[in-house]
């Protein structure tokens, strides 16, 4: 692909899909391999694109782990999830479901005062539940935060950050620190969506 192409990459902003494209002739603001980021679309559709604007060479490769993905695992989903695990990578969304059920176990085992519940708040088009986890003091009618992560697929961030601040709530639950949950109801929904989620993991790039 030559960078004067123009047609080639204005066409591809109409789409939707990352690709990291190899330019043979490239500009000095522009290094050898570019990345664009365009909205996603099928590999037919990908394929029928290069093949319209002549380009030969290219390798379709499942999406792993990416910039905004590094720590990912690539391996199947854990079974069981070790509270700190949060910090080390992002979970996909069975692993965050998971996850809500080991912290909502714990805080039952160790910390009697504090009401914990898992929720489903609802199902998405592709059948997945959302999962919410409800942790408060028992027997208190406290004020209630609720907080919501992962409504854009790709910000995976979010999601981690609802997750820390779970495992915060836990620890404070579990070692009997009972500062804000002594006064604060949190309800938390890690992940509000989980059909974009599993779809921004499962993501086709072109090298």
């Amino acid at each position: 692909v030559k960078e004067n192409d123009a047609e080639f990459f204005k066409e591809l902003l109409q789409h939707s899909i990352e690709l990291k494209v190899k330019i043979d002739q490239p500009a000095k603001h522009l290094n050898a391999t570019s990345i664009f980021r365009v909205p996603l679309c099928t590999e037919n559709q990908v394929k029928d694109l290069l093949k319209k604007h002549g380009v030969e060479k290219y390798e379709f490769k499942p999406v792993t782990a990416s910039r905004r993905s590094l720590g990912t695992s690539t391996k199947p989903d854990a079974l069981d999830i070790d509270f700190h695990e949060v910090y080390k990578r992002y979970l996909s969304n069975n692993e965050i479901n998971i996850y809500l059920d080991k912290v909502a176990g714990d805080i039952k085992h160790h910390s009697p005062n504090i009401d914990v519940s898992v929720n489903v708040e609802g199902t998405t088009y592709e059948k997945r539940p959302i999962k919410s986890i409800t942790i408060g003091y028992h027997g208190k009618s406290n004020p209630i935060v609720v907080v919501d992560a992962g409504i854009h697929a790709r910000e995976w961030h979010a999601r981690a950050t609802a997750l820390y601040l779970i495992n915060r709530l836990r620890i404070e639950a579990t070692r009997g620190e009972l500062g804000v949950l002594f006064n604060v109801t949190f309800i938390v929904v890690p992940n509000v969506n989980p059909d974009g989620y599993q779809f921004s993991r499962d993501v086709v790039s072109l090298t």
